[in-house]
């Protein structure tokens, strides 16, 4: 079915095949496959077992949106061959969602993201991203006013129950409000959302926003791989905070934060030839790194050295 175009039936078939528990010999069977033409690659594995894995790599928003549809349409037939195909997903409508809106956000489609992800509740959103579950997933930080490995240097004057279609509306209204030319602290909101984007990147607090899994190892096939990887609308929006900037401590931050993007541009760019120790030390390979030493030579050795002077920089705004 695959093979002749018809994604929904087969994402619906490949469901029924999962964990299937096998009474003869007392273990769960798997089924293994996989798209011969697949652009998806793991280090450890290229074929799937589980078609919600398969779903996230290999399908489209589209194609999981017209799933859902299916499941809504028809999920509640318990006769027959309805009854078969619909019994492992009828009840994964809220996962189905999840994935969805992910995708979108994958396509930077952060109102379509939001639709989807409304469709949540928030009994789901605790089950499945605090310590409830493994823990290995927890939205624990503002990923607008915090960055990991950096000490806190923003005040955080929003407070949102911290889950995808919060970050996501909260992205959206930042964006709204750096976006208008009427809005006098349009530095400060594009700061904000350049934060929101690195931090669903690898490097970020959340990555889940982008993906299911974490691995220290590249997964790549994605349509965001360059995003999730490289950072680059972080680097666009830190760029338009530094437009907006009414001060040259603050553009030289925003200059800062530009190379610490580029970094990881040029990390994974290079599929890994170089390593983030080599990068540091070799500032002619990273041009906001130049930038700032040479524009901003005055604030270069400071914002180089020591990530708690953050603080003052970017209280320098105004």
């Amino acid at each position: 079915m695959e093979f002749q175009g018809n994604r929904v039936e087969a994402a619906l078939l490949y469901s029924t095949l999962s964990d299937n528990w096998d009474s003869e010999r007392e273990s769960y069977g798997s089924v293994y496959w996989k798209n011969r033409n697949s652009k998806y690659n793991h280090p450890f594995r290229d074929y799937f077992w589980d078609y919600w894995d398969y779903l996230d790599a290999e399908y489209s928003a589209e194609e999981v949106r017209d799933f859902i549809a299916e499941i809504k349409e028809f999920g509640a037939d318990t006769a027959g061959f309805n009854g078969f195909k619909f019994r492992e997903v009828k009840e994964k409508l809220a996962f189905l969602y999840d994935m969805l809106g992910t995708k979108y956000v994958r396509e930077n489609q952060m109102e379509k993201a939001a639709e989807a992800f409304s469709n949540i509740t928030d009994w789901y959103w605790s089950k499945q991203y605090s310590a409830w579950g493994d823990g290995s997933n927890v939205f624990d930080k503002n990923p607008f006013f915090h960055l990991k490995y950096t000490p806190e240097f923003i005040a955080q004057v929003d407070t949102i129950r911290l889950n995808k279609y919060n970050v996501t509306v909260q992205l959206m209204e930042y964006l709204k409000r750096a976006e208008d030319a009427n809005e006098t602290e349009r530095d400060y909101y594009y700061f904000l959302v350049a934060n929101g984007y690195f931090n669903m990147s690898c490097q970020g607090n959340s990555w889940m926003m982008r993906r299911f899994y974490y691995s220290t190892y590249d997964i790549r096939g994605y349509v965001d791989d360059s995003e999730y990887y490289e950072m680059n609308l972080a680097k666009e929006y830190y760029g338009l905070a530094k437009k907006y900037a009414k001060t040259r401590e603050f553009e030289a931050l925003c200059v800062r934060m530009m190379a610490r993007c580029e970094k990881n541009r040029i990390f994974h760019s290079q599929k890994n030839s170089y390593d983030e120790v080599a990068l540091d030390k070799n500032l002619s390979l990273n041009k906001y790194y130049l930038e700032l030493k040479n524009d901003y030579s005055d604030y270069f050795e400071e914002l180089e050295s020591d990530c708690y002077a953050f603080e003052r920089y970017f209280a320098s705004r105004r």
